[in-house]
Parts: C-alpha cells; sequence; structure tokens
C-alpha cells in the first residue's frame, strides 16, 4: 500500500462529499468537491496560482514518418479509438437512458461518421483524435439531454486556454474525486455481463483486470478479445459468430432481421415456455372476469376461491370445482 500522504487525505474528503451531494441528488455536486478539493490543498500546501491569465501557447513540429514503427502506432491507435468511441457512446447512451430497446444508439452510424472526419481534420492541424470525453457522464448525470451541454462545455474549453496558470495548478486532490465518480457511473454497466455465462465473464474479467495492471488500455482489451475467441471455439460460438458477422456485412444498415448466436438460442426454449405461461394465465384472468358479471358467475367465482384455499388445505371433504363439471 503506497503512503497516505495529505493530498490523498484531502481527495478521499471530497470523494466523499461529492457521493453524498449525489445522494441527495444536488445541483453541481462535481463543481463542488472540485473547488472544495483544490482550495483545501491549495491552502495546505500553500501553492497558489502565480498568474491568472496567459496567451496561449503553440507548438510548431513536424511527425517523424520514417520511423519503423509508424504503421504499427497507426493501428494501435485506430483499433483503440474504435473500441473506445463504441464503449463510451454505449455506456453514455444507457446513463442517458437514450438506448433502444434492441440495443442501437440513437444515430449511431452519424456518430461514426462525425467523429471520423473531425477526427482527420484535427490530424491535419496536428491536433488529438476526436472522441467522446468519459467526463461528459457528469453533465449527463447533472441532468444534460441534448447536444447543446457539449457545445457549452466546448465554448469554455476555448475560453479557458486563456487562464491555463489557474487550471495548470489545479491539483490531483481536486480533480481525482471527479474521475473516480465518473468511472463508478461508468462501471455501472458491467451489470449487463450475465456473470454466470463463462464464456462472457471471463474475456469480461480480463479486459478489467489487465486495463489497469497494464496501464493500457489496447493491451487489456487485446488480451480480452484473445481470451474469448479461444473459448468461442472450444464451445462452438465461434463458428455461429463468424456466419452472423458475414450477414451483417451484407446488410450493413441492420435493415434485414439479425440472426441469433447460439448463446443466445439455448435460452430460447425457456423464453417460450414462459410466455406460453404467461399467456395461459391471462386467458384464465380474462375467463374469471367474463364469469364475475352474472350473478351466478359471481358466486361460482367466490366459491371456487374458497375451493382453492380448501385444496392448499389439502381439505376438500369430496368437492370439485364448479368448473369441472
Amino acid at each position: 500500500m503506497g503512503e497516505l500522504t495529505p493530498e490523498v487525505i484531502v481527495a478521499i474528503s471530497a470523494l466523499v462529499i461529492v457521493a453524498v451531494l449525489l445522494h441527495y441528488h444536488v445541483k453541481g455536486a462535481f463543481c463542488i468537491g472540485l473547488f472544495l478539493g483544490t482550495f483545501t490543498w491549495w491552502i495546505i500546501s500553500d501553492e497558489w496560482p502565480h498568474a491568472v491569465v496567459a496567451a496561449p501557447k503553440t507548438i510548431n513540429d513536424k511527425g517523424d514518418l520514417a520511423n519503423d514503427r509508424i504503421t504499427l502506432l497507426i493501428f494501435n491507435l485506430f483499433f483503440l479509438y474504435v473500441l473506445t468511441l463504441n464503449g463510451l457512446a454505449r455506456s453514455l447512451s444507457d446513463l442517458g437512458n437514450l438506448t433502444k430497446p434492441s440495443g442501437a444508439i440513437p444515430r449511431g452510424n452519424f456518430l461514426l461518421i462525425v467523429c471520423g472526419l473531425t477526427t482527420m481534420l484535427s490530424g491535419y492541424f496536428s491536433g488529438p483524435p476526436i472522441l467522446i470525453s468519459p467526463e461528459t457522464a457528469a453533465g449527463i448525470k447533472a441532468g444534460a439531454k441534448t447536444g447543446l451541454s457539449t457545445l457549452v462545455c466546448g465554448l469554455l474549453f476555448g475560453v479557458s486556454a486563456y487562464f491555463s496558470p489557474i487550471f495548470g495548478a489545479v491539483p490531483a486532490a481536486g480533480t481525482a474525486p471527479l474521475l473516480i465518480m465518473v468511472g463508478v457511473m461508468m462501471f455501472g454497466n458491467s451489470k449487463r455481463i450475465d456473470w454466470t455465462d463463462y464464456k462472457l465473464a471471463v474475456p469480461a474479467y480480463c479486459v478489467l483486470f489487465f486495463i489497469p495492471f497494464t496501464y493500457s488500455i489496447l493491451r487489456g482489451v487485446a488480451f480480452g478479445y484473445a481470451i474469448y475467441i479461444v473459448i468461442s471455439f472450444y464451445t462452438g460460438d465461434y463458428i455461429e459468430n463468424f456466419r452472423n458477422f458475414i450477414t451483417s456485412c451484407g446488410d450493413p444498415f441492420g435493415r434485414g432481421p439479425k440472426p441469433k448466436a447460439l448463446s443466445q438460442l439455448e435460452n430460447a426454449s425457456d423464453s417460450d415456455d414462459e410466455d406460453h405461461k404467461h399467456k395461459e394465465e391471462s386467458e384464465e384472468e380474462e375467463e374469471q372476469h367474463l364469469k364475475s358479471k352474472t350473478f351466478l358467475g359471481k358466486t361460482m367465482v367466490k366459491l371456487n376461491n374458497i375451493l382453492d384455499k380448501q385444496f392448499e388445505m389439502e381439505d376438500t371433504g369430496g368437492i370439485v370445482k364448479f368448473d369441472q363439471f
């Protein structure tokens, strides 16, 4: 265990306060935690900002295209970009209750196109890839439902470039509680994992385990994918999933019927039995409702209820239900 420094104590205290404020649905809980942790640490360490406003710094440099590892780097960034974008889009959509019953993300294709085009434009100006920010979960938790909150954040980011001395002095004690709470919100999607199905639980656990211990999202996800492919090969799901992949490639927009994997077909009979059982119960309730409209029907329903209780007590006295005549 690492050393319990004063900065860690301040961060933990701010984390507890943010959690309590979120429990009571206090607006601006994240901002309160940020200000509290930041100013508390500034007072303890006496590390106040030395300036308020400063001109933004620009860096003009060229990449080393002659590097032999540039191809591997591009592949790693592309793989990480696609996985991160899809994972964040689904997680944030679930957090905002925007995911469709089929599991699709509203305007998901448009999201990929916009992120891809803006990433190419950003790369032309030596900028970073354009992705969904995980910190968006804080805005969704505060009640954001449209893209207006994102536009406001973008404008504030642009203005903050001129206040870099203040934001650069924000300590980890102020930002750590917010990042931890964002991780807690994002981790709630793990409830969708069927931990009783080891074909899915083992790869998911490997991803959750290897990402923090290897300090690399790419390595953790790649290891989880490798484990999933090996398990699917021995369980037979690999062939079925490959067939579904070929079918989906023939219907890229998902307009046709989607085939089910073997893991979904295993529970098809159980779901059919449950639907049949619910249908029988609804028909029985409807029949009882029709009988209760007449005086004789009401009498029969009451007598049958009494006999049901006697059947449970195994004391019928030789009497049978009236609907059996």
